[in-house]
């Protein structure tokens, strides 16, 4: 009596057919061994093969897939019991029991295999099968049924149309693993199959000399858990006929499973076809594994910013410098330094210039080569497309604003100076690099796979830059669609004349930006909307010179140089400002005054200078509409010693010389040339008008009998000569073009009245009638308002015409407010004030404003309102 065959365990590794299985033992310090076993006393049909170089098919058997798949199924991944019955050609033939039961004996049951021919020495088992076997032909089940129910399978081995799977999931077998993060897939139920690595991680490869041991347990890790098991597959990319993809298994996501392991790294250049929500545990799966070192990052080490002390911060955003830096002052100690956005990179004049994107941009040494080629013309950053943009998007955003400053990493940079600060800068729970990439105004830095160097939300920054891709925004936009930004920085007195009409926008004020601060008084502004750079010099006042006009080389700065230009660079640099051009100077320098919007007021930037004791006020400022205030202002200054009057020694009348603002009349003769609204009109100094005739009489010489031009397009803002209803040329400024009708709306800018008149009333002024400068000035009548009823007003505006219109009036300026004038209009003649012939008519109201200086006409104002009051109480009485 022979033995009995001693059972072993193991695993069922893999399928090979119906009646062929690998088995595998549980691992111990190191990789189990192995088993290829084949059932005995039985066969399944033949599985097809790939066709040879020949061209040779080798098709499946009849229900050789079914077989296959109905021991797959029932014993994949199982613990089994084995033994080894008996070998032959150098196989071993034997039995296999899952839960006690004989798998051979279900399979035969079943009709998944035949059993093989009885021969002299056949045990007791094999004659067992055979009965089985027929009761399996009479019941006609498995390859017993019908031919049509074992019908061969049509195999495609080479998928040939990869785009027509793409964004698809497939139920799908894995057939074979070639290592940790590549599988051969048989998707179903085409029968197709494709090789797969999955997305946006990298396992070990069989060549890879830095980390062959992690190959093998790789590949294992991943054998043991997909092998031969139908998963879901989701293809998302192709890259040299290999799909790129995700596999789900029904206990997870393998490729999460490895980085958690520490089997695989992620590879930045196929995470953009993982979903957002993989990339984030993708992420934090790798985190998990440096931190504990496994495996691949057994040698790991954190980011340098994590060895640094207050790597956290509040911070207040004092400067844009460019697309991808600031610079910030610390709230804590006040220090001032520049950092950078971590991960980001700004438009660059490269890719503009060569069409080179991502990888292609010169990097290290070649960097440092074209920095020291002094030869190549560099580019201003309105000149790099969409740098512009990015900047614009920053200042707004950021500058003047406490922000949250995390330092992701330190980054050399190209000389020796100190290594730069690469950060993560927040507004809020904004995070500002993640806005600006999503927006298309900076991409994202393709990091190697071993440069642990990054932003701590660079998937983030890669979820944004995907959908500014998609939607195809700025930078990711074709080259011919990039905004052009022609500025035309002026430099000479010349080309300040040839600019000057434009500028000056009617003496109005106009919306700017200060690009630069050269000292207090002296700044380089960018006004957008006419695409110019010019040098613009308050009016009016004077600050001390960080280098004196008249020294020589290394001479010391003028006492509070430095003060005064700290404080107009704190006060307006990079800000969005108002100006008003009011002439230019013999260098090429606009002059004129200028406003900045500090808590949510327009401030006159000339007198906060003044009253901070930084600024000595010019004989010119007599000429300035607020020169009244300008005065208070610097009498303040040196009545309290600040600054540059703290050695101030008043001057006594003896001395033959008074205050110069003393000497200022309160009164000017101006005739009113237009009326707007019955508080809103427009006046001409009366000094000037009989500057004004010689001119007028020169453009009509000019213009008279002259035929319309077909060739003149007008353009908005610019100056033009106009022919009025009474057939005089006069100056005019356009405002509205409508080319369509081919008429535009101007403005009379020597008379303040507007129309609308068409194209062939209109006709382009020539240089010499830039100057003087426009006529017309604006008024609004101090403490007076409007009447809300429309009647009523218009009542108001017929007598307000007909009382100003074409008269000479006495104007005193009370106060400025938004940037506007407030005065009243008196009589020459009866010295009478024309608010109060107004209010007395009940075609006005008084508007209250405090301050001591206003009470004297307040109270005026108000007897006005009473007496009219008590006259309609009168009048009501007698009436009743």
């Amino acid at each position: 009596m022979k033995p009995e065959k001693k059972f072993i365990p193991g695993v069922c590794k893999a399928i090979l057919s119906g009646d062929t299985v690998i088995i595998r033992g549980h691992p111990d310090q190191g990789l189990p061994p192995e088993k290829i076993l084949q059932l005995a006393y039985v066969s399944a049909p033949k599985l097809a093969r790939r066709p040879t170089e020949n061209g040779q098919l080798f098709n499946d058997e009849p229900y050789a897939w079914q077989s296959r798949e109905t021991l797959r199924k029932l014993i994949i991944g199982r613990d089994v019991l084995f033994c080894v019955l008996y070998s032959a050609v150098a196989r071993d033939y034997g039995s296999i029991l899952l839960n006690g039961h004989d798998i051979t004996a279900q399979l035969v049951s079943e009709g998944a295999v035949r059993v093989r021919e009885l021969t002299p020495n056949s045990p007791d088992k094999h004659r067992e099968l055979i009965n089985l076997e027929n009761k399996a032909k009479l019941a006609k089940v498995g390859m017993f049924q019908p031919k049509s129910a074992g019908a061969i399978r049509t195999i495609t081995w080479q998928i040939t149309n990869p785009e027509d799977y793409l964004g698809k999931q497939f139920e799908a077998v894995v057939e074979n693993v070639k290592d940790g993060s590549s599988l051969r897939l048989l998707l179903l139920p085409s029968f197709a199959y494709a090789t797969l690595s999955l997305s946006g991680i990298k396992c070990p490869s069989k060549d890879d000399p830095d980390n062959p041991e992690f190959y093998e347990e790789a590949k294992y890790f991943t054998e043991v858990r997909l092998l031969h098991r139908t998963v879901l597959a989701h293809l998302q990319g192709t890259l040299n006929g290999i799909f790129l993809g995700t596999i789900m298994h029904p206990a997870g996501n393998i490729s999460e499973c490895l980085l958690k392991e520490g089997f695989a790294k992620i590879v930045e250049w196929s995470m953009k076809y993982v979903s957002p929500k993989c990339q984030a545990s993708y992420r934090a799966a790798e985190s998990f594994a440096k931190q504990y070192r496994w495996r691949l990052f057994r040698e790991y080490s954190a980011s340098s910013a994590c060895k640094l002390d207050n790597s956290e911060f509040q911070a207040v955003v004092e400067e844009i410098v460019n697309g991808a830096s600031v610079v910030i002052r610390r709230v804590t100690d006040g220090t001032r330094e520049r950092i950078f956005f971590s991960s980001l990179r700004q438009p660059q004049a490269a890719t503009a210039a060569s069409g080179k994107t991502g990888r292609d941009q010169p990097t290290g040494e070649s960097r440092a080569a074209e920095a020291r080629d002094s030869s190549a013309p560099r580019l201003q950053y309105y000149q790099i497309p969409w740098l512009f943009e990015a900047r614009e998007f920053l200042r707004h955003k950021l500058l003047g604003k406490t922000v949250s400053v995390k330092v992701d990493y330190l980054r050399a940079p190209l000389s020796g100076a100190s290594p730069k600060k690469m950060c993560t800068i927040m507004l809020g729970s904004c995070n500002v690099g993640e806005a600006l990439i999503g927006k298309g105004l900076a991409k994202v830095i393709p990091h190697r796979m071993n440069d642990n160097d990054r932003s701590l939300h660079y998937e983030a920054l890669v979820r944004a830059e995907a959908a500014a891709k998609a939607q195809l925004k700025g930078v990711h936009q074709p080259a011919n669609k990039a905004p052009v930004h022609r500025f035309v920085e002026v430099t000479s007195h010349e080309e300040a004349v040839q600019h000057l009409p434009l500028v000056r926008h009617n003496k109005m004020r106009f919306p700017a930006m200060v690009e630069g601060v050269l000292h207090g008084s002296r700044l380089k502004i960018l006004i957008i909307q006419d695409k110019l750079i010019i040098n613009f010099i308050l009016s009016g006042i004077r600050c001390p010179r960080l280098l004196s006009k008249n020294a020589g080389d290394g001479a010391p700065p003028e006492p509070y140089a430095e003060e005064a230009y700290n404080f107009t660079k704190n006060l307006c640099f990079q800000r969005d400002v108002e100006i008003q051009v009011d002439g230019l100077d013999m260098a090429g320098s606009y002059t004129g005054s200028l406003w900045v919007k500090h808590s949510g007021v327009w401030k006159n930037l000339s007198l906060q200078l003044l009253k901070s004791g930084l600024a000595s006020l010019r004989p010119s400022a007599s000429r300035l509409l607020y020169k009244q205030d300008l005065y208070k202002a610097e009498r303040a200054a040196i009545e309290e010693r600040l600054k540059i009057w703290e050695n101030y020694t008043e001057r006594t009348a003896s001395d033959g010389e008074g205050e110069h603002h003393d000497k200022m009349p309160e009164y000017q003769k101006v005739h009113v040339s237009e009326v707007t609204s019955p508080t809103h009109v427009w006046f001409q100094p009366a000094d000037k008008l009989d500057e004004l005739k010689p001119d007028l009489m020169r453009l009509n010489e000019t213009f008279t009998g002259r035929a319309p031009s077909q060739d003149y397009w007008p353009v908005v803002n610019a100056l033009c000569c106009a022919k009025f209803g009474d057939n005089v040329f006069y100056r005019a400024r356009i405002e509205v073009v409508d080319n369509e009708k081919r008429t535009a709306h101007i403005f009379y800018i020597d008379y303040g009245n507007k129309e609308e008149t068409s194209f062939d009333n209109l006709y382009e002024l020539p240089e010499a009638f830039w100057s003087p400068p426009p006529l017309a000035r604006e008024l609004r009548l101090a403490l007076l308002a409007e009447p809300d009823d429309e009647d009523w007003a218009a009542a108001a505006l017929d007598f307000v015409s007909e009382l100003l219109l074409d008269k000479s009036f006495l104007l005193n300026i009370k106060y400025q407010e938004n940037g506007k004038d407030y005065g009243t209009l008196t009589d020459p003649e009866t010295k009478v004030d024309v608010g109060t012939t107004i209010l007395l008519n009940g075609l006005a109201l008084c508007k209250r404003r405090r301050g001591s200086k206003f009470k004297a006409l307040l109270d005026e104002y108000e007897k006005c309102e009473s007496k009219l009051c008590r006259k309609g109480a009168t009048s009501g009485s007698t009436a009743t």
